[in-house]
């Protein structure tokens, strides 16, 4: 399987690294899937990677959990057979509220998504 896994860009002055992408990549890759995390912090733009990609596992920050909503929509209208899966604070403690807000989620993870991958 091919997954993208995308970090939104982060409003502040020093954003933090997807250290928790980064983990669900190193699971997904060691169960021989392919893997790209994208850091919209430093490129600008996810959509070249979503070529033949199977999922798109995005991120979503409690400060600014409304960018994930845009992502998930916006990977959903680029290919409408990626299936997309979102996580974060934000999705764990709402996960109703999470999938009102955006349906085009196919997947809300709730609590660690190391634990729920498999």
């Amino acid at each position: 399987m091919k997954v993208v896994l995308i970090n939104p860009p982060q409003n502040t002055k020093y954003p933090q690294p997807p250290m928790g992408l980064a983990l669900l990549g190193a699971i997904l890759e060691r169960e021989k899937h392919e893997v790209k995390i994208v850091d919209l912090n430093i490129v600008p733009d996810y959509q070249p990677y979503l070529y033949g990609a199977d999922v798109s596992r995005n991120n979503s920050h409690d400060s600014d959990n409304y960018l994930g909503f845009r992502y998930s929509a916006s990977v959903k209208r680029y290919n409408k057979n990626i299936r997309v899966i979102l996580g974060g604070v934000h999705a764990t403690l709402l996960p109703d509220e999470t999938h009102k807000a955006c349906p085009e989620i196919d997947c809300i993870v709730v609590g660690e998504g190391d634990q729920v991958l498999f």
